[in-house]
């Protein structure tokens, strides 16, 4: 029985946007990024495509995300990246399971060189330079300080050397900078060998000079990006449900929550089965549109486990039929860019944050392949 409500992944679109943005920056390597559960997209299903595709390197966010890429079968030989600021148990998990982290001051790289030498064998490491981010990070002029650690590193064992772009969409200059003084960094480290990273997705599709040895990738993978790409891309989700209810309401009545909502004329009106928790949000009222029948519908009212959408332009439409939230239908398509600017919003916090009782199917060569939902995963997903 199909799920009323789901969110189809191609895994084949997928591992063409891996070659695509692959190729666009070679030689330099793609690191692509699946924290936040792959932005929503489920984290284990896509990693282990992106593997089996080629990708020797992932990044997350958590040490719980890495444990979860472990358990699901993801070796050892596949260096998975912790990118955000972890705590000396936290580093010590991720030695545990070959996971490689970002270090962002001196105690913690001190303090990896003394891990290395209890545990005997190499733990791996990148350095984490703040460029112009204000998050994490060393500052450009510890570079002398972090050189003088990275002389005897034992058995630590320095993998790259990262930055991230604030403005990398909308703004050059500030990025200009950045680049200049993570080069400036870099050349005063010193490190032969060292991966060099700094373009996330925007910098891959504006700033080839940024490519540098390494590129880490999250919205281009899953074919979104705020920017025009110089190469293809292909969306590799959509987001359906169907019509719950119809009904028609009189002119006067109110809708959804609170009390500016007046129905101005009579209005018929689609009750659908998703609602705040599956990624929705009151920014979107009066802004985003859905597919029914091929039309376009406006969302008129959003509640935590349902929504309402005006039928004006589809009024043939009956409990049943399918509707796509972001996706295609007949000769029109939603994108993601169109529900995240009606959020306000980026990729991240709006596809990150539909919960699982939406479920993820996977699809390969047109055909059903796995599924991830709140009972646990089928088929490809499924952890061996």
């Amino acid at each position: 029985m199909q799920d009323s409500s789901r969110i189809e992944i191609s895994l084949d679109n997928l591992v063409f946007n891996y070659r695509s943005v692959q190729s666009h920056v070679s030689p330099s390597l793609v690191i692509p990024v699946v924290k936040g559960n792959a932005y929503g997209h489920g984290a284990v299903a896509v990693s282990r495509a992106l593997v089996e595709a080629g990708a020797t390197r992932l990044a997350v966010a958590r040490i719980d995300e890495a444990v979860q890429l472990r358990r699901a079968g993801i070796a050892p030989d596949v260096e998975v990246i912790i990118m955000t600021v972890t705590l000396p148990e936290e580093i010590e998990r991720a030695a545990a399971i070959g996971a490689s982290v970002f270090v962002p001051d001196l105690w913690r790289l001190r303090f990896i060189k003394s891990l290395a030498g209890r545990l005997g064998r190499p733990v791996p490491f990148h350095i984490k330079v703040d460029t112009g981010m204000g998050r994490t990070g060393f500052m450009p002029e510890e570079a002398p300080a972090v050189a003088k650690e990275l002389r005897d590193l034992g058995l630590a064992q320095l993998v790259g050397i990262g930055t991230h772009l604030s403005a990398s969409w909308i703004e050059t200059e500030q990025n200009r900078r950045q680049f200049e003084r993570f080069t400036a960094f870099v050349n005063e480290v010193s490190a032969p060998g060292a991966l060099l990273h700094i373009a996330a997705s925007s910098g891959v599709a504006r700033f080839p000079e940024m490519f540098m040895t390494a590129v880490r990738t999250g919205g281009l993978m899953y074919g979104l990006s705020r920017v025009p790409t110089p190469f293809e891309l292909r969306p590799i989700a959509e987001y359906k449900t169907r019509v719950g209810q119809v009904r028609h309401l009189p002119a006067g009545w109110h809708i959804g929550y609170g009390v500016g909502n007046w129905v101005k004329e009579p209005m018929t009106i689609a009750t659908l089965p998703v609602g705040s928790v599956d990624g929705l949000s009151s920014n979107m009222i009066g802004k985003a549109q859905f597919l029914i029948n091929g039309r376009r519908c406006r969302l008129v009212a959003v509640c935590t486990d349902n929504c309402m959408v005006d039928l004006k332009c589809a009024p043939d439409a009956k409990a049943g039929d399918e509707v796509v939230i972001f996706g295609a239908q007949g000769e029109d398509r939603i994108t993601v860019n169109e529900m995240i600017a009606a959020n306000g919003t980026g990729f991240g916090e709006f596809v990150g944050k539909i919960g699982l009782r939406v479920p993820r199917i996977y699809f390969r060569g047109g055909q059903a392949a796995g599924k991830m939902s709140l009972f646990g995963t089928e088929g490809i997903a499924r952890p061996e």
